[in-house]
């Protein structure tokens, strides 16, 4: 993890080296044997995996925001990062973790489209809890013709896709607007529309009030009500998640599902770059994890078959192997999730 988190890969060829000459009394130091080879194999097919299967089974069913950004390595191939916003219950918090890097084919908005459902997929994550994306004000990703999110949108079912330009790009913007005009046409344009959608549909009308006042008589009553957390809002609205009745049931369900809903949306998809770090040192892996180590599952990812797949070849393993084939690395409570956390 410490490999993963601080240092090149490559590095790893040496620090066997650096250990036996340094701590030559230990036994542990004395036996070590990693390469980079290894090293990346215990990477992608133990540690990998394994984060993000707790991952996924902390997110569960709640709605989730994906911050969007693609860059150009050194090599000239182009790479989607992505970073996850969600609400933990476990952690009554808001987290903002890395999810993955994703080599593009191309940089069109439908190659970066396919690219993020492909991988929502290939991570076992809804694409219906997809509740909103923060980009730069890129027009591939937010051309309202043929951006990222218009296809998203309106070409795979996310009618309330919501989409968040990034702030700092969007001050710019302003800013340079404002010396221009009075009253920025964006801003106009949200008023006369919101207002044409309401007025044309008696329909649209009476969904929209039956769901606000629900909202608005929660609202009200919710202070009479003594609550433990007042000094933090997201503390405080875990708290609301969590209330029941006597008759189990949560009177304040529709205003804190609105509440946590807007909360994990993005505001800067600059945060993508601040949130791929482990914290090596706080962790300590579960014994089942360990015991992938040294053997072929842990060398099997390549050759596995994709996810949400239920057959799994059970040859060429050995019957030290036996013990770990199969094991279902989620259910291991001992694993610090914080590394999701920070």
């Amino acid at each position: 993890m410490a490999i993963a988190e601080h240092c090149s890969i490559l590095s790893c060829d040496h620090i066997g080296k650096a250990c036996k000459a340094a701590f030559s009394d230990s036994s542990a130091a004395t036996h070590f044997r990693m390469h980079r080879t290894k090293c990346t194999e215990m990477i992608n097919g133990v540690l990998g995996p394994y984060s993000v299967k707790r991952l996924v089974t902390d997110i569960g069913d709640s709605k989730y925001s994906l911050l969007l950004d693609e860059s150009t390595d050194v090599s000239v191939s182009k790479y989607l990062g992505i970073v996850i916003r969600y609400f933990s219950e476990d952690k009554a918090n808001v987290v903002a973790t890395y999810l993955g890097l994703v080599e593009l084919e191309g940089g069109d908005a439908r190659s970066i489209a396919k690219a993020v459902l492909d991988f929502l997929g290939k991570c076992g994550l809804k694409k219906e809890n997809l509740h909103g994306i923060g980009t730069d004000n890129a027009s591939v990703m937010t051309g309202v013709y043929n951006g990222v999110h218009k296809i998203l949108r309106e070409e795979n079912g996310l009618k309330h896709l919501i989409l968040i330009r990034c702030v700092c790009h969007s001050l710019q913007l302003a800013v340079s607007s404002a010396s221009k005009n009075t009253l920025p046409r964006s801003v106009e344009f949200l008023v006369r529309e919101t207002y044409n959608w309401f007025s044309i549909s008696p329909k649209r009308r009476e969904a929209y009030k039956a769901t606000i006042d629900k909202i608005i008589n929660q609202w009200r009553s919710i202070h009479l009500q003594k609550w433990e957390e007042t000094t933090n809002t997201l503390a405080f609205w875990a708290e609301v998640m969590k209330n029941r009745d006597s008759a189990g049931i949560n009177p304040y369900e529709d205003l804190a599902s609105a509440a946590v809903s807007v909360l994990p949306l993005p505001h800067s998809n600059a945060e993508i770059w601040f949130e791929v770090g482990w914290r090596c040192y706080e962790h300590k892996l579960p014994d089942k994890v360990l015991q992938l180590f040294g053997t072929s599952a842990a060398y099997s990812f390549k050759s596995c078959p994709a996810a949400g797949s239920s057959s799994s070849s059970a040859s060429n393993v050995t019957p030290q192997e036996e013990s770990t084939h199969g094991i279902d690395l989620v259910d291991d409570d001992d694993f610090c999730l914080s590394i999701f956390m920070e």
